[in-house]
């Protein structure tokens, strides 16, 4: 078991043989994890939706929005630098009556990083990063979306939408210059989230459906 504090001191617990839980330094832990400790702004972190390298410099950067008024919301662009933390690079405002929590995924979308967001008057849009700006690609009807993912669903080597919606889910997948094929299946009307996974190591990507009392399995 794992945990880091607020005080960033990272509590290790080893549970074989004699040996007793004890804390190790920052220092220890960036060894043992390779990985690099970054402080982020408390307000800053409460709007980081996703993680990826968007520039392909190596470092994982973020993606994420947050709500001016009951009217618009924000998607912002954080790049991540190792000696400087992340540093804000792109900022637009949407219009949206939405209140509740926005679909957004992120990944590499039709071979390059990107992400896609859903809202009700802004419909399901794709974006694709030019350095550190996102650039829209592709846009369809958003309505009714309750959850997105973005894998290569089809084992083409392209990154792919899938769009949960109440009782269907929709891929979109990659055709390189071409827009994306559209395909659409039923799924139980009572399923709101929607996670991937691998479960069954035939390398495609497995779907977990769930709501607050069913999870359902689809490999």
């Amino acid at each position: 078991m794992v945990r880091l504090s607020i005080t960033g001191v990272l509590t290790l617990t080893l549970l074989s043989g004699l040996l007793l839980p004890r804390s190790i330094s920052a220092q220890e832990g960036r060894a043992i994890f390779d990985a690099p400790l970054v402080v982020v702004d408390g307000d800053v972190m409460r709007r980081m939706n996703e993680i990826l390298d968007i520039d392909g410099d190596g470092d994982q950067d973020a993606i994420g929005y947050w709500f001016n008024t009951v009217e618009e919301f924000n998607i912002t662009v954080w790049n991540h630098d190792p000696q400087t933390g992340f540093s804000e690079v792109w900022q637009q405002v949407f219009p949206s009556s939405a209140v509740d929590d926005l679909p957004m995924a992120a990944g590499d979308l039709n071979g390059s990083p990107g992400f896609a967001i859903a809202t009700p008057q802004n419909g399901l849009r794709f974006y694709q990063f030019n350095g550190n700006t996102p650039v829209l690609w592709q846009q369809f009807g958003g309505a009714g979306v309750l959850d997105l993912e973005i894998a290569d669903f089809n084992d083409d080597g392209q990154g792919d939408v899938l769009a949960l919606k109440n009782g269907e889910m929709t891929f979109y997948l990659s055709q390189g210059a071409l827009p994306p094929q559209v395909q659409s299946f039923s799924v139980s009307a009572e399923m709101a989230h929607l996670v991937l996974g691998h479960l069954d190591g035939d390398g495609v990507p497995d779907l977990i459906f769930g709501n607050e009392t069913t999870i359902e399995f689809c490999p």
